[in-house]
């Protein structure tokens, strides 16, 4: 019998750096709802596909991209390069303040 290879892409593993790791799990930072869509828009560059909503963010460093996750409860970022084929490096995640027009 012969072996089919594997269908299933494999999720390639996630690398936090600094404190990206206790930023993106601390509630008093990202909300429940800001969470599940922060580890949804990871679980999609893991699978090798691009996040929902994404940009550039070469500043940083080459290759570095930042996922935007806008909620009713805040706007949140998760800073990260892809490009290195043993791991996706999280740098950064943040709650970044609404502005309202006055």
């Amino acid at each position: 019998m012969v072996d089919k290879p594997n269908d299933k892409p494999i999720d390639k593993p996630i690398g936090w750096c600094g404190s990206s790791y206790k930023d993106l799990t601390d509630e008093k930072t990202f909300s429940l709802n800001a969470r599940k869509e922060a580890g949804h828009q990871l679980n999609q560059v893991q699978k090798g596909l691009d996040p929902d909503d994404w940009r550039p963010f070469d500043v940083v460093g080459p290759g570095t991209k930042e996922i935007r996750i806008n909620l009713d409860d805040g706007w949140f970022r998760v800073m990260y390069v892809a490009k290195f084929e043993e791991a996706l490096y999280v740098l950064h995640c943040f709650n970044r303040p609404i502005f309202y027009a006055a």
